[in-house]
């Protein structure tokens, strides 16, 4: 290797980081109507906000309090972090 730029190395590290979220259907009696939303929040907290109006008063989910869970599908997601490093001549 004749040149200084030769000695120089470039090494990825991945790391993988497990997630989950949820998909979901809410449904109220008093309206008899269907919501579908998403989150990576606890579901439980997520339906208890809908209820609550925790979302604004311009947002569906606030014309009731009754919402109940029917459906849930959990969804894991996997992150990947690249990070790149150069590693320099002793």
């Amino acid at each position: 290797l004749k040149t200084k730029e030769a000695f120089f190395t470039e090494a990825s590290i991945f790391i993988l980081i497990p997630m989950s979220a949820y998909c979901y259907i809410l449904y109220s009696k008093s309206l008899d109507r269907f919501y579908i939303g998403a989150t990576h929040d606890d579901l439980k907290s997520r339906v208890e906000k809908h209820n609550q109006g925790t979302y604004g008063k311009h947002r569906f989910t606030s014309t009731a309090d009754d919402w109940k869970t029917f459906i849930k599908i959990l969804i894991f997601v996997s992150k990947i972090f690249k990070d790149f490093y150069t590693i320099l001549p002793p």
